[in-house]
């Protein structure tokens, strides 16, 4: 008690939005206290957690550090004591109380110490014999930690827990410094005395829980419970995007005067952790607070330096006598008829009639725009509108609500998608030199169409483009992690040491690099390996790519948080290699290329790569890759011998050169990254080499708009690009002038600054079938990539067949998960309904697909009911190892070779209207030009209740 502080807060009960408040903040000693102050829209309390994705399993490490400093806690207090100390002191405790109920526990302890295999509760015991008590999560011993044994061996008690850790984590009960640890799900509690004291936050068997169910607050308007996803939510339905500037005043329908528009409706109104009292345990903050009508929280944290602490908590809220609160989806589909509402609030004490309007930007409001609702005193009333936003990008809605006693108005940005999102390409690439065909389909022409050309005047500003896509690509496993993190610590270097800009690029790596090495680190298994997402099991293969990642990083001079990580990996990494044999000779050398970048390999690994090189076993990564090892250890026999039969290898076809075999386990054969290894290993061996151009030109010829196949295939082409121009440390000529013809059209463009330029064409020169871009002046480095895009108008769109065949339904569901009648174009359902949306892919030609998503997209008026949800559970989609709730899609990620595919998903129809909604897609990650998607659509929710 004596080390507590009372801590008191003082403010106005009621504000106005907008309004700048003062909070005065007193201890209850004349000291100088150190306060963290934190002000936060009291709805967060409420929502009911989306328990889809653990994210922090996916995103973060924070996890793992917490996990990592109690076990550091506990090591300090057993340090260096060993199961045999431990099992002295029991025999003593024995021999000194024979008739102790503890005694024949012990005994049996001895028996099993004595049998070198200690169970999950015979560690417990162990621990609550030194009187640090436990609670195993599992009693049933179905794992076992073997000690080691012989002459003069010991076993470190800390070493045997962090076994047992590291396999089926021990829960502790509060114990010295250990507060609580590894319960399921498991989250370190380190606040006083083990538990929240304030607001209504409680704990409940190691997980967290909120007291309060089925309140609205504020602008939030969040249902909380079992179901919130039922309820219609309001202005925090997303985090709604402030315009810039002062306040804006616009003049409302009906009157004269003027009215403030809402617009921030930020979640947060304020956090400082570095206020400090006076000398008399005061201290004042001012702040202007949000837009939201809602009630606030006040949470003030405060430590003084001789670690005197405490908290508080109080609350406030913004109110005003005339509200208007919109009722509107996240985000609307061009062809929607969406029936929004706005909620009006009378605080007053007398009735009043209110004048409501609706006015959009990109949209328009069918029938009237203006009403006016007579709303009793301390009540509420509706006010709808049929809305139809307007083409794709972000529509505008402004909802004003005027009378005699007040005003209020809400600005509300939202995104619009267009029906069909999925473009279909043709795109051709390479040097600018001679000519090249592309074919136009035959009723591209009629929809709506663009025809790019990018002019690359180097090498290096080429990269620009294609590490743009990778830092941008919307999607994160493990390979898509490492294929934005590993190309921007190489690409970064390269053009800074080329001179060439991108300062909105230049903005993004760091955040990049920052974020790929934490979701790595929180990422890696407990056995130190890596898996292809969260909940993969380790991947021999993913393993070493993504300690590759780390590596490169730390050479780059990258902070990586945490020494152990890479150690560990490379553990996992050695053990790997040692249980591979000739069957996995490549995989065993890819596993050994990324070992000796931080280790010295073994004599008898090199002996493995001889002996597989004499038998001719090696594929040409395997051969690259070794290659490239050789040189770094400056084996130079070795290396020549590789290196000429990584050269006799070679495909040719026309200027371009390639390798075609991988020999992988487990993924296969990737032309475009088996050619970047052997260009990665060439230009290590001599720089000089004559297939190198070959190489080059491959690549500016296969490369499809701002990539390659694939994330993968990208990053390893930059990767080994990086080396190219590292060695050559120059970025080509950069005087070009290019001349050239689109069919009978002659064009000019001037490169000679150096940047990279995109020109549009107008499509109307060109003809179905056959079209030729022919080059008749360019540098000789100079390169452009032809991309021609279609898709079709209005919101009837057909199903496309690109190598899968993607079909989908829809399925009405009752409250209990019942199935019931197929929903078909056109048809109506009635507000509240479940959605079952299911997508079927098959892969023509009895072919597998292996490393794809699935992509479900979500009607503008629905939300998406959560995976768990025990009603639905019967629905469960295929194998899958994530599922991504999004704004406005829901992805299924799977790794598993199959034919066929069935994913399902529920949404939760919530707004009357007619709605459009985009076709399900399915890529292949590896092989994008193997795709399909569904048609478009249409379906209509009717509420009988609205009143128009």
């Amino acid at each position: 008690v004596d080390r507590m502080l009372k801590v008191e807060t003082r403010m106005k009960d009621i504000c106005e939005p907008g309004e700048k408040i003062r909070i005065k903040v007193k201890v209850n000693r004349r000291e100088r206290v150190d306060l963290a102050v934190s002000v936060y829209d009291q709805s967060l309390l409420g929502i009911a957690a989306d328990k889809s994705v653990k994210a922090r399993n996916f995103y973060f490490a924070d996890e793992r550090v917490f996990a990592e400093g109690d076990m550091n806690l506990l090591s300090q207090r057993l340090a260096g004591l060993t199961v045999e100390g431990v099992m002295k002191k029991v025999a003593a405790y024995i021999k000194e109380q024979p008739n102790n109920a503890e005694t024949m526990m012990l005994k049996h302890l001895e028996q099993v110490v004595r049998s070198r295999y200690l169970r999950e509760h015979n560690v417990a015991t162990l621990l609550n014999f030194l009187d640090i008590p436990t609670q195993s999560l599992s009693h049933g011993g179905y794992w076992y930690v073997q000690l080691k044994h012989g002459d003069g061996v010991s076993n470190r008690l800390v070493d045997v827990i962090r076994t047992v850790h590291s396999s089926r984590r021990l829960a502790f009960r509060h114990c010295d410094d250990l507060l609580v640890m590894g319960v399921v799900d498991t989250r370190t509690l380190r606040l006083v005395g083990g538990y929240y004291p304030y607001g209504q936050y409680g704990w409940r068997n190691g997980r967290q829980f909120y007291n309060s169910r089925g309140r609205a607050r504020g602008d939030a308007h969040w249902s909380v419970g079992g179901n919130a996803f039922q309820s219609l939510s309001g202005q925090s339905f997303i985090s709604h995007m402030p315009t810039a500037g002062p306040p804006t005043f616009i003049e409302p329908d009906a009157t004269g005067g003027s009215v403030m528009v809402r617009r921030d409706f930020s979640d947060s109104a304020f956090w400082n952790g570095a206020v400090r009292t006076d000398e008399n345990g005061e201290a004042v903050v001012e702040f202007k607070l949000p837009d939201s009508l809602t009630n606030w929280r006040v949470v003030v944290t405060a430590v003084s330096r001789d670690m005197h602490v405490g908290q508080t908590s109080g609350s406030f809220r913004t109110y005003k006598p005339i509200m208007v609160w919109p009722m509107i989806p996240r985000s609307y589909t061009t062809g929607d008829k969406v029936r929004v509402f706005a909620r009006v609030h009378n605080r007053t004490d007398e009735p009043r009639k209110i004048t409501v309007s609706l006015k959009v930007d990109n949209g328009k409001v069918h029938g009237r725009k203006t009403a006016t609702v007579r709303v009793k005193p301390k009540d509420s009333g509706t006010v709808y509108w049929t809305f139809e936003p307007g083409k794709a990008g972000f529509t505008q809605l402004l909802m004003t609500a005027t009378c005699d006693a007040g005003s209020d108005a809400s600005l509300k940005r939202l995104p619009v998608v267009p029906p069909c999102s999925v473009w279909q390409t043709v795109a051709v690439s390479g040097f600018c030199r001679g000519e090249v065909a592309f074919d136009v389909p035959a009723d591209a022409l009629k929809q709506d169409a663009k025809l790019h050309v990018t002019f690359v005047p180097t090498m290096a500003a080429d990269m620009l483009d294609s590490l743009g896509y990778l830092v941008d690509y919307p999607y994160g496993c493990i390979e898509q992690t490492m294929s934005r993190f590993l190309p921007a610590i190489k690409v970064a270097g390269i053009l800074r040491m080329l001179d060439v800009r991108d300062p909105a690029l230049e903005k993004k790596l760091p955040k990049c690099v920052e974020a790929g090495i934490k979701r790595l680190i929180g990422h890696q298994k407990r056995d130190g390996g890596w898996g292809w997402h969260g909940k993969s099991a380790t991947h021999e293969m993913m393993t070493p790519y993504a300690l590759y990642g780390l590596v490169e990083a730390e050479k780059a001079g990258y902070e990586i948080g945490n020494d152990k990580v890479i150690d560990a990996g490379m553990n996992r990494l050695r053990r790997f290699i040692v249980n591979m044999g000739e069957k996995q000779a490549a995989d065993r050398i890819y596993c050994m290329y990324v070992f000796g970048h931080r280790n010295q390999m073994p004599e008898n690994w090199w002996a493995f790569i001889k002996q597989m090189r004499e038998k001719n076993k090696l594929s040409d990564y395997a051969l690259a890759l070794a290659l490239e090892m050789a040189v770094r250890d400056e084996r130079k026999d070795l290396a020549k011998n590789l290196a000429a039969a990584l050269r006799k290898r070679a495909m040719k076809s026309g200027t371009d050169v390639y390798w075609t075999t991988a020999g992988f386990s487990r993924w296969g054969n990737v032309r475009h990254e088996i050619t970047a290894a052997a260009l990665k290993a060439l230009v290590a061996y001599d720089v000089d080499d004559e297939l190198i151009p070959g190489v080059l030109s491959y690549f500016a010829r296969t490369k499809q708009g701002k990539r390659w196949n694939s994330t993968k295939s990208t990053a390893m082409v930059l990767f080994a690009m990086c080396d190219y121009l590292a060695a050559r440390k120059n970025a080509g000529d950069a005087d070009a002038t290019v001349a050239f013809r689109i069919n009978n059209d002659s064009h000019k463009i001037d490169l000679t600054d150096g940047a990279t330029r995109t020109l549009a064409f107008p499509v109307a020169n060109l003809r179905q079938g056959r079209n030729v871009l022919r080059f008749t002046t360019a540098s000789k480095m100079s390169m452009f990539r032809l991309v021609f895009r279609y898709r079709k108008a209005g919101t009837d769109v057909d199903a496309f067949d690109g190598g899968v065949k993607v079909r989908r339904s829809f399925y009405l569901l009752d409250r209990n998960g019942n199935r019931g009648r197929e929903i078909k174009p056109g048809d109506s359902i009635p507000r509240g309904s479940y959605m079952l949306c299911t997508v079927t892919g098959i892969r023509g030609n009895n072919a597998n697909m292996d490393y794809f998503f699935v992509e479900s997209p979500k009607p503008s008026n629905c939300e998406i009911v959560p995976a768990d949800d025990k009603r639905f559970k019967r629905y469960g989609s295929s194998r899958h190892v994530l599922r991504e709730d999004k704004t406005t899609v829901v992805v299924h990620h799977h790794e598993a070779r199959t034919n066929t595919v069935v994913d399902h998903c529920i949404f939760y129809a919530e707004l009357a209207g007619e709605y459009t909604v985009p076709p399900a897609y399915i890529e292949l990650m590896y092989k994008p030009d193997v795709r399909g998607h569904s048609g478009t659509f249409r379906f209509k929710v009717t509420d009988n209740g609205d009143q128009g």
